[in-house]
């Protein structure tokens, strides 16, 4: 399957910058005319983004606090 799918790649030339900005072009721009329809979609994706973005960041906080509260605790 990965095999057909480097095929079609090679096929349309998306291994060139050119090449993969052309491919996209024309979904791009019909996704944009949908969406920008939906002012309101578009800012509730803006709100829920905005934590997205937030949250692997603080991730390293929630995974590695604990360790290092447990080694505190046991150097007293």
């Amino acid at each position: 399957m990965l095999f057909v799918i480097v095929l079609l790649l090679l096929q349309h030339g998306a291994f060139s910058v050119e090449g993969y900005v052309e491919i996209q072009k024309d979904l791009f721009f019909y996704l944009n005319s949908k969406l920008s329809e939906l002012s309101s979609l578009q800012f509730n994706l803006t709100q829920l983004g905005n934590p997205l973005i937030i949250l692997p960041f603080l991730t390293v906080f929630i995974v590695y606090a604990p360790k290092r509260i447990k080694s505190l605790k046991y150097l007293q």
